[in-house]
């Protein structure tokens, strides 16, 4: 799914209904912050590294799984998931300001 400007480009029909919820909670308000706060949970997108962006804020939210995975690639538990981790909140601007 991919979310510009306070709007949901992929058609509402195709998201579960769980997702349109909480779009419409956060209708004027869907920040990179939100998505990761409050959409990439409950919609269980990222199993390994979820990311949300905010350009207009220059924000990167970023989390990761948990390790070690088990041998066939899947982890312990969904806890280990990186939509159920604390996310990272990181200046754009200062990550890649040029030197």
């Amino acid at each position: 799914m991919y979310v510009r400007a306070n709007r949901v480009t992929r058609h509402e029909s195709l998201l579960p209904v769980f997702v349109h919820q909480i779009l419409q909670a956060l209708q004027g308000n869907v920040t990179a912050e939100n998505m990761a706060r409050y959409l990439a949970p409950r919609a269980q997108t990222g199993g390994l590294h979820a990311v949300a962006m905010d350009f207009k804020q220059s924000t990167l939210y970023v989390a990761n799984a948990r390790y070690p995975l088990l041998g066939n690639g899947t982890r312990f538990d969904e806890q280990d998931s990186a939509f159920n981790r604390q996310f990272v909140r990181l200046d754009m601007n200062e990550l890649f300001e040029p030197f």
